[in-house]
C-alpha cells in the first residue's frame, strides 16, 4: 500500500467498470481488483472512525478537502482534516 496507490482509487474504480462493460483484459483486470481490495481492507482496518471516515470520504468518495470537511458534521478544518489523514497512512504504512 502506497499513498500513490490510495490517490488512484478513484481512476481503478473507473477503469474497472469500463472493463466489466467490455469483458476485456482480464490479467489487467485482476490486478486491478487486487489493488482495489487493498485500498479497501485498509480503509476498513482503521479502528478511529473519525479517521476512518476521513479516508473514506477523501479516497473511497474522492471528495475535496472541503467538501470532506463539510461532510463530518462538525466544526474541524481542512488543515486538520489533512494532517489526520496523513498521519493515519503513515501510520498504516510504518
Amino acid at each position: 500500500m502506497t499513498k500513490d496507490l490510495l490517490k488512484r482509487y478513484p481512476y481503478i474504480c473507473g477503469e474497472l467498470k469500463e472493463m466489466d462493460a467490455k469483458k476485456l483484459f482480464p490479467k489487467r483486470r485482476e490486478k486491478l481488483q487486487r489493488q482495489k481490495a487493498e485500498i479497501e481492507a485498509f480503509v476498513d482496518s482503521i479502528e478511529d472512525s473519525r479517521e476512518r471516515r476521513i479516508v473514506t470520504l477523501r479516497v473511497i468518495e474522492g471528495l475535496t478537502w472541503q467538501q470532506v470537511v463539510g461532510k463530518m458534521g462538525y466544526r474541524i478544518s481542512s488543515s486538520y482534516a489533512r494532517k489526520l489523514y496523513s498521519d493515519t497512512v503513515k501510520n498504516f504504512l510504518k
